[in-house]
């Protein structure tokens, strides 16, 4: 996150608009780092009540949950993420007692605008999200003018101990590892055994499903994943026809079988539901401006909201980079990396010497491969170090990689049968590993 801090130095960032704000994770008090996603789960479900209020612009919990700590600049926050107000506080689950406090800033003055506090037994905090979603919106709506504010969707869910294991998957998802999947899918699956109508845990079991076979871990399972994501998704637009997480589950699914069409109509009905959906703006610009619809600015167009609504999301800028470099508008490629840089400055140096490299000067995505991984090593760097010595004709510095030789690398060189063999030891080394963890 200190890297994103001075990504207002790399670009010129207009004032937020008014109506701008962005949700912090809000602090765990209960000294169990345990009860972190219940935190967590709190200050989520109170952006999600925001994100669907028509005139707000609201910043993703990807970019703002990157921001964490007792002692942070809030006016630096405020201008990485590009807002005029934030929403802050901290949460203590001890006892069976529940206590919130939430207090809305001034992000350009570091100013306090609003605050409140609210205690409540555990078995009432179905209702506390509900008083304090209200609260927070109608303070929010006081301060921008809003003339029309959304009331808080009312939950499809009666059973806290249900509520709770929702909350513990979407803190277990938001690790992005094969292990956070997994036990993320354990959760919604028992949200979902405790109260079997709860929609919103069965577009996140959904989605989740889909992440599993996106591991590549466990080939075998993939037709079982999505059999899964299909039968949740369908279950959660059964029982909440316009869920916006439920349409974008089924935009997953659709798009991932090549059905663009069907997959941007449930896009554009969850964006029409939550007009600060960013992950459905992205994936939504993705169809759109593919090579089977063609729409290549109306994507572009697509793709600049979604970062606007999750600013320090490196997919995002590295997405619209690659297809920038397809179409050869180098300077504008550019543009996106500089962006990129603060972000993620390992990735920028690989896609710089993607941008060197688009003549066929290989050495330049060497130069970018090389420091990339002097800035972040990683395994996958590796790979694209191979990638380039390949291009180059470098068989020996292809083969002394310190990872296993890359078959991809060995392929493009004209080794295919040993490529082959390889590939095949690490499908089978994939498969025991995968075993090995379900079993457990």
């Amino acid at each position: 996150a200190g890297l994103i801090l001075f990504a207002y130095d790399k670009w010129s960032v207009p004032a937020p608009t008014e109506g701008s704000i962005a949700v912090l994770p809000f602090r765990n008090l209960s000294g169990d780092p345990e009860q972190e996603y219940f935190a967590d789960g709190i200050a989520e479900e109170i952006l999600d009540v925001l994100a669907r209020t028509p005139g707000l612009s609201v910043i993703s919990s990807r970019s703002s949950f990157q921001f964490r700590g007792e002692n942070l600049d809030i006016k630096e926050v405020g201008r990485a993420l590009g807002v005029a107000l934030i929403l802050e506080g901290s949460v203590r689950n001890e006892n069976s007692t529940v206590r919130v406090v939430a207090q809305l800033i001034d992000a350009v003055e570091g100013t306090h605008l609003w605050s409140q506090s609210y205690d409540r037994e555990f078995e009432d905090v179905l209702a506390l999200q509900s008083e304090l979603s209200n609260a927070v919106v109608s303070a929010v709506g006081e301060r921008v003018g809003l003339t029309s504010i959304s009331k808080p969707r009312a939950p499809s869910v009666e059973n806290p101990e249900a509520y709770a294991a929702y909350m513990r998957g979407k803190h277990a998802i938001r690790l992005q590892t094969e292990a956070g999947i997994r036990r993320a899918i354990e959760q919604f699956e028992e949200a979902v055994d405790l109260e079997p109508g709860f929609a919103l845990a069965h577009a996140a079991l959904a989605e989740a499903h889909l992440k599993k076979k996106s591991t590549h871990v466990a080939r075998d399972s993939d037709a079982a994943s999505v059999a899964a994501a299909v039968r949740h998704a369908r279950l959660a637009l059964t029982l909440e026809p316009d869920l916006p997480e439920g349409h974008y589950a089924m935009g997953l699914i659709s798009g991932s079988d090549f059905r663009f069409d069907e997959a941007i109509r449930h896009l554009e009905q969850a964006i029409r539901g939550n007009p600060n959906y960013s992950k459905a703006y992205f994936l939504l610009g993705s169809y759109v401006g593919s090579f089977f619809q063609g729409r290549y600015v109306e994507g572009r167009a697509l793709w600049k909201k979604a970062q606007d609504l999750d600013p320090v999301l490196a997919k995002s800028y590295a997405n619209e980079a690659n297809v920038l470099m397809g179409r050869r508008e180098l300077d504008e490629a550019l543009e996106q990396i500089e962006k990129l840089e603060s972000i993620s400055p390992a990735l920028a140096a690989f896609k710089r010497g993607m941008v060197g490299a688009i003549d066929g000067e290989w050495a330049n995505l060497a130069i970018g491969a090389l420091d990339s991984l002097q800035i972040e090593p990683s395994e996958g760097g590796w790979e694209g170090v191979a990638w380039a010595m390949a291009h180059l004709g470098l068989e020996a510095e292809v083969r002394a990689n310190p990872e296993h030789p890359v078959f991809s690398a060995l392929r493009l060189m004209g080794r295919n049968r040993e490529a082959a063999t390889i590939a095949a030891s690490v499908v089978e080394q994939n498969r025991q590993i995968a075993g090995a963890a379900l079993s457990r």
